[in-house]
């Protein structure tokens, strides 16, 4: 199915994404995803092709929060470990060999991307060698399949999305601000702290996506707010961490997560529903719709 919206870059890392209700049946989807770590040998790629295949059955925009690589494995890391490698990846051309790969797992899917985020991950083969994964690897899609069926960008390592919904005359604005996230695994609280410090930085934002610790939650947090006539009152903004597809745990014999004694992982992503409800435009955050 070909995506029913249409995508405006403002700038590097701000995007429109625009959705035009032809009836009030009409739903609108967005495959969010974060730490997919896809060429890690612990990654569950079977898990993420199946959102990915979910996506493009319903439409759906796919937006990635960062560290879809986990670009490890170089023999130059000192966090190398060829365990953790998949055999498609050993070669001298790792760098390379990670963008084809990719590339080939989202090529099918590529007119549904509508961004593709920095994680620490791709950051840190930024500053060691000056290679930007994401970049290239929009680079590849968009010579695979052509400008005209790809519109993705690289969307940094924190970015805006504004869906902007026309139903009839009727004009709503829905504000997604998305960063990788930072800070250690938050074992106790989750990374819900950092959910708080963020929500003051991001006023204008309906939705707060998050990543990086692989721990997964949502929290509202109800806020009082005064309108253009003066009116008192009260919304939410919604705060979602999104695990990934990385199983580092496994049985819990060995591993840098086994030996700092991280604990196991969920894993996941999260989908975005924009419809209508009581002749009103809403949205909500789903883990699983299907």
């Amino acid at each position: 199915m070909d995506p029913p919206y249409s995508v405006e870059w403002r700038s590097r890392n701000v995007v429109d994404v625009t959705c035009k209700f032809a009836g009030n049946r009409q739903e609108f989807w967005f495959l969010l995803t974060s730490d997919v770590h896809l060429d890690n040998a612990h990654c569950n790629q079977k898990l993420y092709k199946s959102w990915l295949v979910n996506a493009v059955n319903r439409g759906a925009g796919i937006i990635d929060n960062g560290d879809l690589y986990d670009a490890m494995g170089g023999k130059w890391d000192p966090r190398s470990d060829q365990t953790h490698m998949r055999p498609e990846h050993r070669g001298n051309d790792y760098l390379d060999l990670l963008v084809d790969t990719t590339a080939d797992i989202l090529e099918p899917c590529a007119p549904h991307i509508i961004a593709l985020g920095h994680g620490n991950h791709e950051t840190s083969q930024i500053n060691r060698h000056g290679v930007d994964l994401t970049g290239n690897l929009v680079a590849e899609l968009r010579a695979r399949v052509g400008r005209k069926k790809f519109s993705g960008r690289c969307h940094g390592f924190s970015g805006w999305v504004r869906f902007k919904t026309h139903r009839g005359t009727r004009r709503k604005s829905i504000v997604l601000y998305r960063h990788h996230g930072a800070g250690t695994g938050a074992r106790v609280t989750k990374g819900v702290i950092e959910s708080n410090r963020v929500a003051v930085e991001v006023p204008d934002a309906h939705i707060v996506v998050l990543g990086h610790n692989h721990n997964k939650y949502q929290v509202s947090i109800p806020r009082l707010r005064l309108n253009s006539d003066s009116k008192p009152y009260q919304d939410e903004q919604l705060h979602v961490r999104i695990p990934g597809a990385k199983d580092a745990w496994g049985d819990g014999y060995e591993g840098w997560e086994v030996v700092k004694n991280m604990g196991p992982k969920p894993m996941g992503a999260a989908w975005l529903r924009i419809y209508n409800k009581n002749d009103e435009t809403k949205y909500q955050v789903v883990e699983e719709p299907w």
